[in-house]
């Protein structure tokens, strides 16, 4: 094996490197974007997110096309370049390691062949020694046994639930895979790849495989855990802050905060403010005020000041006043600069956590990054996801070349 320079795992770290430079310059684009991937499902946002697919085509008639071998190809050698994988590097590489060949480049992918070249893409990580394949897990489908080569492989993303079937148990072999199909398989596969490699680097702390240590996220998620707000709250292996948090999950946030301060928790009096909707739901900005509300007031020993500058399109004895005057308070603005709360529209989580992290740092007396406490407190959810999208401009860097152990073809 020819030596190269030294590989080291970087690609984990860098969720959001290479494709955030196509989205500059400018909020209206952003915003733009953000409406569209509102439409498409989680896997499709991510790798639109990481740049690995054009949000130009987000609608049906390309997602739910099938996919030629050279998209494929493309989208693949993506993902094993975010986890730092030689095969990554270029089409030659993933050739080279027996992963997958682009040619011919038009012809459609069976989801047979897709899920081989997983598979084989999940050895040849495990004989970089990234990670550790073991054999337990279902190896089968009704109607698919994959050779005995790739039985260990599937056994494994099928327990980690990468890989998955229909609905009635088939695996619909011979089917042509669409770009969505592809796109979802390879997400979680890159997901479930990054999240493994980045148990061990987590250190307790929280760790998301599409946030880097440098994000300007994690600093803000790192001091709400602190806060207790993450107590009942699971994100998954990834953070995906575009998302909408829900009813459910904005109240946990809120039980964690107020218990780790030894405050009353939320009152029974309060959920028909918040609507009879499904704790599942989309919670709304307006769902925001009106528990920021509850939280400052039960912090406080005297009663909150009245609003001094009034929302345009939030009555005057409306049920958000009194989290609205709590946080203009502390010079937070929630919603946007022309005083419009907006408050039926979804909650991103980018925005909740800006929102809350604002709040923590200006009222916590042991919070001493004051210029942080700034950041994002008077932002729209998409004006947060613009500044974040800025924030990695420079992060891309070259994976160093090295040869593999060997090829599997």
């Amino acid at each position: 094996m020819k030596e190269g320079k030294q590989f080291f795992l970087l690609g984990c770290l860098m969720a959001l490197g290479a494709g955030l430079l196509v989205l500059e310059p400018g909020i209206l684009q952003a915003v733009s974007r953000q409406v569209n991937l509102s439409l498409v499902t989680r896997e499709v946002r991510m790798a639109v997110d990481l740049g690995l697919y054009n949000p130009d085509y987000l609608g049906k008639e390309f997602l739910d096309a099938p996919v030629a071998r050279r998209e494929f190809a493309r989208l693949l050698r993506g993902f094993l370049h975010m986890v730092g994988a030689p095969a990554g590097q270029s089409q030659s590489k993933l050739e080279e390691s027996g992963i997958f060949a682009a040619h011919p480049p038009k012809q459609a992918l069976s989801r047979k062949l897709a899920a081989e070249a997983v598979c084989r893409a999940l050895l040849h990580l495990s004989d970089l020694g990234l990670l550790t394949v073991d054999g337990e897990g279902l190896t089968r489908f009704p109607d698919y046994a994959p050779p005995p080569k790739y039985q260990k492989a599937i056994g494994y993303l099928r327990r980690r639930e990468v890989l998955r079937g229909y609905p009635d148990g088939t695996f619909q072999a011979a089917r042509a895979i669409t770009t969505r199909e592809a796109i979802t398989l390879l997400y979680r596969f890159y997901e479930m790849v990054a999240a493994t490699i980045g148990e061990s680097q987590a250190s307790g702390s929280l760790h998301f495989v599409d946030l880097p240590l440098d994000h300007p996220m994690v600093a803000k998620l790192q001091a709400l855990q602190e806060a207790g707000a993450f107590a009942y709250v699971q994100r998954g292996a990834s953070f995906d802050g575009n998302a909408a948090i829900t009813l459910a999950e904005l109240q946990s946030l809120f039980r964690g905060l107020l218990e780790k301060r030894n405050l009353p928790p939320l009152p029974a009096d309060l959920q028909p403010l918040l609507g009879r909707k499904a704790l599942s739901n989309p919670a709304r900005r307006r769902h925001l005020a009106i528990l920021m509300g509850h939280l400052t007031g039960a912090s406080r020993a005297t009663p909150a000041p009245a609003l001094e500058r009034p929302y345009l399109d939030v009555p005057a004895n409306g049920p958000e006043i009194p989290g609205l005057a709590a946080l203009e308070q502390v010079g937070i603005s929630l919603g946007y600069a022309d005083r419009r709360l907006a408050g039926d529209e979804p909650l991103s989580w980018f925005e909740t956590v800006g929102i809350l992290h604002a709040w923590l740092a200006r009222t916590s007396p042991d919070q001493t990054t004051a210029t942080t406490a700034q950041e994002a407190a008077t932002r729209s959810d998409f004006e947060e996801f613009a500044a974040l999208i800025k924030a990695k401009k420079e992060r891309i860097r070259g994976i160093l070349d090295r040869k593999p152990r060997y090829s599997r073809r």
